[in-house]
């Protein structure tokens, strides 16, 4: 499947909507009161994400590649107070041995294996 199959599974429609030229793929958050947008860029395989009001003023703007795993990208407020949070408990609370094995797990992932017991359990 690919991206813009994917996009068209969740819900975005091509071409629907004037103010936007055909390559890109739209969805409309009424709850929110935004329109999600999907643009292809000139480069090849880059796309844009954008999170506009209903006037097209932007509120997000996201450059990226798809990888097949991923559909939406966000960048909102919100999304920044999250990651700022992780950062500070990464930094201050959690212990090296959870972070060792964090990495393992997701080196592991990347490589298509699944981990073992290494430092998941303390070390005496």
């Amino acid at each position: 499947m690919t991206f813009t199959d994917k996009l068209i599974a969740s819900g975005y429609e091509q071409g629907v909507d004037d103010r936007f030229d055909g390559d890109c793929y739209i969805r409309w958050s009424y709850a929110e009161g935004v329109i999600h947008v999907y643009q292809k860029c000139e480069n090849e395989g880059e796309w844009n994400f954008m999170e506009m009001t209903e006037d097209c003023d932007v509120i997000t703007k996201v450059r990226f590649k798809p990888d097949g795993n991923r559909i939406m990208i966000s960048d909102t407020t919100e999304d920044q107070q999250i990651r700022r949070t992780i950062q500070k408990k990464i930094e201050n609370e959690m212990p090296l041995q959870l972070l060792k094995r964090i990495v393992y797990e997701v080196r592991c992932e990347e490589l298509g294996i699944r981990p073992d017991s290494w430092k998941l359990y303390p070390e005496d």
